[in-house]
């Protein structure tokens, strides 16, 4: 499955097909921004993001991840906030965290997901948070905690793969995450196990 790159969405280059490159402020799994705030934290924090992931740094890359976090660590999403857009933003952060490997930086990616699953709908998905993007985040998480909470949206999941569509320009993604969770959690789709089923390609 052939993809195209695209970097005109919140924050990093995203592979799939039949893009719409006129679409803005959007999070990479599609949920559209709505405030300038919440674009701007989340660029933020996906380039703290980035820069932590660098194999070998500079020693301006440094620097520059210094200042970023330290200014991202003073915003009220860095404490975990259900307000409005500060949800997107706290999502962001937990996939910052996700970086790091040390205790500390673990228990607190402990606690963010704790304080999400108190935001469950009990229709598998969270109140006010951006269900793909959330749903990305904690697979890339791989935590127990994490684990308990993509164990929850798999019923959910298998709803929305039926009625994904692929002219829909963030469908790769999307499709990939779903299919995902539901292989780990050995759901089916009529008679045909989702094991089976293809994932795109991603760069």
């Amino acid at each position: 499955m052939k993809e195209v790159v695209c970097k005109d969405y919140v924050g990093e280059p995203l592979l799939h097909e039949n893009l719409d490159l006129s679409q803005k402020n959007r999070l990479v799994t599609g949920e559209k921004l709505t405030t300038k705030l919440a674009v701007k934290n989340i660029k933020a924090v996906q380039k703290a993001r980035l820069l932590s992931s660098l194999n070998n740094p500079r020693t301006e890359d440094l620097n520059k991840l210094l200042l970023l976090d330290d200014w991202i660590t003073a915003q009220c999403f860095a404490e975990f906030c259900a307000v409005g857009e500060c949800r997107h933003s706290s999502i962001a952060y937990l996939r910052y965290l996700g970086t790091f490997d040390d205790e500390s930086t673990k228990s607190k990616v402990d606690s963010f997901v704790q304080i999400l699953s108190e935001h469950r709908d009990d229709k598998g998905r969270w109140k006010g948070f951006p269900f793909y993007y959330t749903l990305l985040v904690l697979k890339d998480l791989k935590t127990e905690a994490a684990k308990k909470e993509v164990e929850y949206t798999a019923p959910t999941c298998q709803r929305a793969l039926k009625r994904l569509k692929e002219s829909d320009p963030f469908y790769s993604l999307k499709y990939n995450t779903l299919v995902n969770v539901l292989r780990e959690n050995k759901h089916t789709l009529g008679n045909y196990l989702v094991q089976n089923f293809p994932l795109y390609e991603t760069l």
